[in-house]
């Protein structure tokens, strides 16, 4: 936990919950059974979606320091394994490789990075940990996390799970007065 709180984070205290399907729904989520305590320790998340142009920027920075090569609109990491970590060049792809400069389709800067492997999603927060003096915290030749590094990290899916209830035990949704969404 670092006192000070990273741009774009927000510190979630930890604690204890239960994790899996306290609703029942077991026909649609049978693999989120049987419901178990954990407890998880103080972590940050990002506020929001990993954006296209934090995407843009780690990839460009990524190429800059030869961590990568594009090879058949596909970025691979130069690592370790070749895994593609990101898919260029689909009929709707908001980020471009012309003449060795990632860009972003022009008015999608904000939405949401998308077409990034598991792979891309690990490289890319230790490029970004790298763009920001931060220790790395996976190894891309086994792609393993050292949860004891401070650097960028996905979260845990326990991690992932109490952050979305946000702070509520037991609900399906991560507000208190109601278990259904409406149309209102």
């Amino acid at each position: 936990y670092e006192p000070s709180e990273p741009e774009g984070m927000v510190f979630i205290p930890g604690g204890t919950f239960r994790m899996g399907d306290s609703q029942g729904d077991t026909n649609v989520f049978a693999v989120a059974n049987p419901v178990h305590t954990v407890r998880v320790s103080p972590f940050y998340i990002a506020r929001y979606e990993f954006t296209n142009q934090k995407m843009r920027d780690s990839l460009q920075w990524a190429w800059n320091q030869r961590l990568i090569t594009v090879e058949s609109n596909l970025v691979i990491s130069t690592e370790g394994p070749t895994n593609a970590l990101v898919k260029l060049g689909n009929y709707n792809s908001e980020i471009f490789f012309p003449n060795g400069l990632f860009t972003v389709k022009a008015g999608r800067v904000v939405f949401p990075a998308q077409y990034i492997s598991w792979f891309g999603a690990v490289a890319s927060c230790n490029y970004l940990s790298g763009m920001t003096g931060r220790e790395l915290c996976y190894d891309l030749k086994t792609w393993g996390c050292d949860f004891t590094k401070k650097g960028f990290r996905l979260p845990t899916e326990a991690e992932w799970e109490f952050a979305a209830r946000g702070g509520h035990d037991g609900l399906r949704f991560p507000w208190a007065h109601t278990n259904v969404i409406t149309h209102k």
